[in-house]
């Protein structure tokens, strides 16, 4: 059985086991994810997939038991909270040349693009938050941590999946998606999620968050606007208003 997706194509190849086999979209997919599977989940403790054989272009990798997350409880935060803890303290080596904070303001290219469709208030405010980033640092990152990502077996275990997006970034990024969606009117969930993650951020990092949650809202709305997506277009939106409102 195969089906299309945005990035990659996947079939699931049912046997004495099942598999998965993925074909990327992109080189820089494929090497992010290979990498991921290779270097990081055989020392991380959590679940999730494990590579089988890898080729220039496709990955064979394990099936994980379970079923996706359709309301996470905080319980599922709490497990979510310490599979990215332990994710983000992996040994990593940063091998990018360009410092983190010169990243993200690289990545502000979208404020730019999307200068027209957002009030020129929300822009400014954004840009005034790319100061905030100086002196972090990487730290392995799954980049698309959300409930979409997260299965869970008989026993209530939670596993992760997807990690195409994988990369050496900030580590409050695997946050974002969280504070914007699940965490929203549910203090019970981010409660279990740091209780999990076993810190709750500081002052700065409180703010970091913040201004990641308005930066991601304003290059969503462009990207979709760009790709003719309406309805990623509105939720960008709904949560640019909602954090400009709340922040």
């Amino acid at each position: 059985m195969g089906w299309d997706h945005a990035e990659s194509d996947v079939w699931r190849v049912s046997g004495d086991v099942v598999v998965y086999v993925k074909r990327h979209r992109t080189r820089e997919k494929l090497v992010r994810e290979h990498r991921a599977y290779r270097d990081w989940m055989p020392l991380h403790p959590g679940r999730h997939p494990r590579l089988l054989e890898a080729t220039d272009t496709l990955l064979v990798i394990s099936e994980v038991e379970g079923e996706p997350v359709q309301d996470a409880s905080p319980d599922v935060h709490r497990q979510a909270g310490r599979w990215i803890r332990a994710l983000h303290d992996l040994p990593f080596e940063d091998a990018d040349s360009l410092p983190l904070a010169h990243a993200m303001t690289r990545r502000a290219a979208w404020l730019d693009r999307a200068a027209h469709l957002v009030d020129p208030t929300a822009i400014a405010r954004a840009r005034g938050t790319l100061g905030l980033f100086e002196g972090t640092v990487r730290v392995p990152c799954h980049r698309d941590y959300s409930p979409r990502n997260w299965l869970v077996d008989a026993r209530g275990t939670l596993g992760v999946i997807d990690l195409e997006h994988t990369l050496g970034d900030l580590w409050l990024a695997d946050v974002v998606k969280l504070a914007s969606g699940d965490w929203v009117d549910r203090p019970d969930r981010e409660a279990a999620f740091w209780e999990g993650y076993g810190r709750t951020p500081d002052a700065r990092e409180r703010q970091q968050l913040d201004a990641l949650v308005i930066l991601t809202a304003i290059s969503t709305i462009g990207w979709a606007r760009q790709h003719h997506d309406a309805a990623f277009e509105a939720e960008g939106r709904a949560i640019l208003e909602r954090a400009l409102r709340c922040s």
